[in-house]
């Protein structure tokens, strides 16, 4: 269904957006005449009305600087965190309950590439801490300049002391700086964030990252077949069910990473309860638990491409065969990323859903509950 922009808006580009906790969607205007050669940026932004299908559009309610090339990070608090590209080092906090923004502090080393005013992904990690991947210090387009830079900082954001603290640089591969100057990042089940970078701006070849959440602490990871070829701000990443990584570089072949280590239980979504075990294809049921939604938003880019997964998915197995099948789900009471966090969701059964014993979880980036006993009539 077509729906109207934002009263004042006449385009949408650039622009970073992100659910709420209480699933109110926000989206950010970045700059008015964009197209024309004398662009005004703006700190405007608006939230959807997913009932009346309208806007509330607001002015930048104390924003900093411009929303242009930002990334937006839902917190468990329900806040959103921002790292300004425009007025380095300083960061942001939005707070749904006053429509207002506030400082974050500053980054240790800033994480922007001030020349290009570019950034790379922000990833929240389970519990709240964000690492964000650094789009280096070059204003160069030639690969063989980058050797007199120095290596690409990221940032890190402590949640629970809310101030940002020291983090690792990216490493140089081949003495050249490799930074993501847009570019994609992933959570991965086991608390780890997988990035790719390459050498200074929108430069092949590609390369791949490990960020290790526990040891703060960046390793270089396989490269794919195609990285003499792909530079990082036209590849994307997605968090998949089953807890792998889906890649694409633009081009018809679609890849996959696995990650090597294992969630923490206690990052499972738990089911507590559900309307009822005897399930009928085609007809919707529901059912209620915590950290349904998970406790990162999964993959992220930035302002070109929101991918987040912190969603809940139903999954159903069926005991026999195997047979897996997801139910869509629908009317989230939340989307929070808080520990323990209480929501609940509608699923709808597939009609193709094979009748039979079966097994329901719920799925939040790649980390599925403990099962329930359904039936499948």
């Amino acid at each position: 269904r077509s729906v109207a922009p934002p009263a004042g808006w006449t385009n949408i580009g650039d622009a970073q957006s992100d659910l709420l906790a209480n699933g109110t969607y926000m989206l950010s205007q970045a700059c008015q005449n964009c197209t024309s050669s004398s662009p005004i940026l703006t700190t405007d932004f608006a939230l959807f009305n997913a009932t009346g299908l309208n806007w509330l559009a607001l002015p930048g309610q104390g924003k900093n600087d411009p929303n242009d090339e930002e990334g937006w990070n839902l917190e468990p608090n329900g806040q959103l965190l921002t790292v300004d590209a425009w007025l380095t080092p300083t960061t942001e906090l939005f707070t749904p309950s006053s429509l207002s923004w506030s400082s974050a502090g500053n980054t240790r080393k800033s994480p922007v590439n001030t020349p290009e005013v570019e950034i790379g992904a922000q990833v929240v990690l389970p519990g709240g801490n964000t690492f964000v991947v650094g789009a280096g210090t070059s204003s160069d387009v030639a690969p063989a300049a980058c050797t007199t830079h120095k290596p690409a900082p990221t940032a890190l954001y402590d949640y629970a002391t809310g101030k940002w603290v020291k983090s690792p640089v990216i490493p140089t591969i081949g003495g050249m700086q490799q930074d993501a100057t847009d570019g994609p990042a992933s959570i991965l089940p086991d608390g780890n964030v997988l990035f790719d970078v390459g050498p200074c701006v929108y430069n092949a070849p590609l390369a791949f990252f490990l960020y290790n959440a526990a040891s703060n602490t960046i390793s270089r990871v396989a490269d794919i077949p195609n990285a003499a070829n792909d530079s990082p701000y036209y590849t994307r990443m997605l968090a998949l069910p089953n807890g792998q990584i889906l890649f694409n570089d633009g081009s018809d072949q679609m890849l996959v990473y696995t990650a090597g280590g294992t969630p923490n239980p206690a990052w499972a979504p738990s089911i507590n309860s559900i309307s009822t075990t005897t399930l009928k294809p085609g007809k919707t049921a529901s059912l209620s638990g915590t950290q349904l939604a998970g406790l990162s938003q999964g993959a992220a880019y930035g302002d070109d491409v929101q991918d987040n997964t912190n969603f809940p998915l139903v999954q159903i197995t069926n005991s026999a065969t195997g047979v897996v099948t997801y139910a869509r789900t629908t009317n989230w009471s939340s989307v929070s990323i808080a520990p323990g966090a209480a929501s609940s969701t509608d699923f709808t059964v597939p009609s193709t859903t094979p009748a039979g014993a079966s097994t329901l979880v719920v799925i939040a980036n790649g980390i599925a509950s403990a099962p329930v006993s359904v039936t499948i009539t």
